[in-house]
């Protein structure tokens, strides 16, 4: 089965250019492994133990809050087996998944590390080093000193994710900041329902008899809506505090990024632009976009397209021109790594080399063309 080159997924870096086939056989491509963020590794995945603690906190607390909702909020509330409670249950885990699986995304995803041998699209622009590198680093890109890598339109390198916040996950992030907003305020909602029920409730009236003097007599009860023991109480409390950080935090967040989508610069670009005073207005103003443009760098597609449904999805994003959006070459003389069948141009730019199920890559000579295809943000994966 043929792997399809996805933006934003898969391996770190595409397989290196192998030599010429010969007439005794061809030569496989290097084996890459495990986890990592150099050309090397197989998965991208940064290492740092700060921010794997902080990624595996951001799943428990979602984790904490879909058990505090199912036992101690909708339930004792609305019933164990009524429509409601299978309703709002159901939104609440549907919202937890997608922000869970797009929190994934951006923390697997290559977020647009350069790849070694890049050149600039434009040669008389000259070509930019690197001084950690030591290697060309296109105008949009800004090195990671946590991930060792130069990252393409690098916004920041945050630890809830484990990872940069780059050209091919920008959208999963902004997608995990939505979806986590947004279930925090279901829950606040959720719990503050419970709470309006219970005070609204009217109280059930029991009869007894006074056993001095055998005349009946009345006393209220609270409604079982009310009924709370000390744990359920603590675990109610817990969540609600934690969807209150969780939510203004993410909500703040948000409001940071909206900048981003309105002009497509980056938290870096602006603090840059800020200290330079204008010293180098001429490379600020090639960086800015117009509003439909910076979506589109984040969502995929061409500016005129307008809102579309896989916005709100966690999938991959594909963009018309990968090269123009990159700012580096994706061809070089020689030779060209394409996987078989696959489109070039159109919604997958030129395609970098194949890899089929064994995980070996299969070079094609393009001797009428003399190009070669390299690409590290556009890479070579199966589906996630």
């Amino acid at each position: 089965r043929r792997a399809r080159w996805e933006p934003g997924e898969g391996h770190p870096d595409p397989p290196a250019p192998m030599p010429s086939r010969g007439a005794g056989g061809s030569q496989a491509a290097p084996t890459r492994r495990g986890c990592g963020t150099q050309p090397s590794h197989r998965v991208w995945l940064n290492l740092d133990p700060c921010g794997l603690a902080c990624a595996a906190m951001t799943w428990a607390i979602v984790i904490y809050a879909n058990w505090a909702v199912t036992l101690f909020v909708v339930p004792p509330w609305l019933g164990d087996s009524s429509v409601a409670t299978y309703v709002l249950l159901g939104v609440f885990r549907l919202i937890s998944f997608l922000g869970l699986f797009s929190h994934l995304r951006a923390v697997i995803s290559n977020p647009g590390a350069v790849p070694p041998g890049a050149r600039p699209t434009d040669p008389e622009l000259g070509e930019r080093q690197c001084r950690r590198c030591q290697a060309f680093k296109p105008e949009r890109a800004h090195h990671c000193s946590i991930c060792q890598r130069c990252i393409i339109k690098m916004d920041h390198h945050c630890p809830w994710v484990n990872n940069c916040v780059g050209l091919s996950n920008h959208k999963f992030f902004l997608l995990f900041l939505l979806y986590v907003c947004t279930l925090c305020a279901f829950a606040v909602v959720l719990v503050a329902g419970r709470v309006l029920a219970c005070a609204t409730a009217p109280k059930q009236a029991s009869g007894t008899v006074d056993p001095g003097k055998g005349i009946p007599s009345t006393s209220s009860s609270r409604p079982a809506v009310c009924h709370v023991d000390a744990g359920s109480a603590i675990a109610v409390v817990m969540l609600v505090t934690l969807a209150f950080l969780f939510g203004i935090f993410t909500l703040c967040m948000m409001c940071d990024q909206y900048p981003a989508l309105q002009d497509g610069m980056t938290m870096i670009d602006r603090y840059q632009a800020r200290d330079r005073a204008g010293a180098d207005s001429a490379s600020i103003r090639r960086q800015r976009r117009s509003p439909g443009a910076a979506l589109a760098e984040v969502f995929g597609g061409r500016a005129s397209d307008g809102f579309q449904l896989h916005w709100l999805l966690p999938t991959a994003v594909r963009y018309p021109d990968p090269e123009a959006i990159a700012g580096y070459s994706m061809r070089t003389r020689g030779r060209r790594l394409a996987p078989k069948g696959a489109p070039v141009g159109g919604r997958l730019g030129a395609g970098p080399a194949g890899i089929d199920s064994d995980g070996e890559a299969e070079a094609m000579e393009d001797d009428a063309a003399g190009t070669d295809t390299d690409s590290d943000m556009f890479h070579n994966r199966r589906r996630f």
